[in-house]
């Protein structure tokens, strides 16, 4: 015994623990995460509400355009209108259809993306002008696709 298990009885005890290996890591058994899964779903939404709009005439501009305060799932334009869309998806309807899913803090929250992002988009989509806009919503409620215009109505300021 060496003069330090002598002082701790416990020291040979902790010494022991020192070495042991920590277990390697094990993988779970799926290497998707939930959020994961949530952003495949929410991505296919996307797509299919793409697709629709463009079958019912609409010009696709842009996807997933981001600023501090939000982002926008889809931007595209009617005629000379831009069109700011939102898609929202319910597999299931236990917790409520998905057009009851824009709270007036989600629509805030796409306001205030507009107005980050307009000068921007007025920049590349349309000459430098200043597009009139509105905000639709596309929802997929159990794999049934419903448009909804004007989702959100605002008062220029002149």
């Amino acid at each position: 015994m060496t003069s330090e298990q002598m002082k701790n009885p416990y020291a040979f005890e902790i010494a022991l623990k020192k070495q042991k290996k920590k277990k390697p890591y094990q993988a779970k058994s799926s290497p998707i995460r939930p959020y994961q899964l949530e952003i495949t779903r929410g991505k296919k939404a996307e797509e299919q509400a793409c697709r629709f709009l463009k079958e019912q005439g609409l010009l696709f501009l842009a996807r997933n355009m981001a600023c501090p305060f939000g982002e926008i799932d889809l931007l595209m334009k009617e005629g000379e209108t831009l069109v700011v869309i939102e898609v929202r998806q319910r597999s299931y309807l236990r917790y409520g259809q998905a057009i009851e899913t824009i709270d007036n803090k989600k629509q805030n929250k796409l306001i205030r993306s507009l107005e980050y992002l307009l000068q921007h988009i007025a920049i590349h989509f349309f000459n430098g002008h200043i597009p009139n806009y509105r905000f639709d919503l596309v929802t997929l409620d159990q794999e049934q696709l419903q448009w909804t215009k004007n989702v959100i109505f605002i008062k220029k300021k002149r």
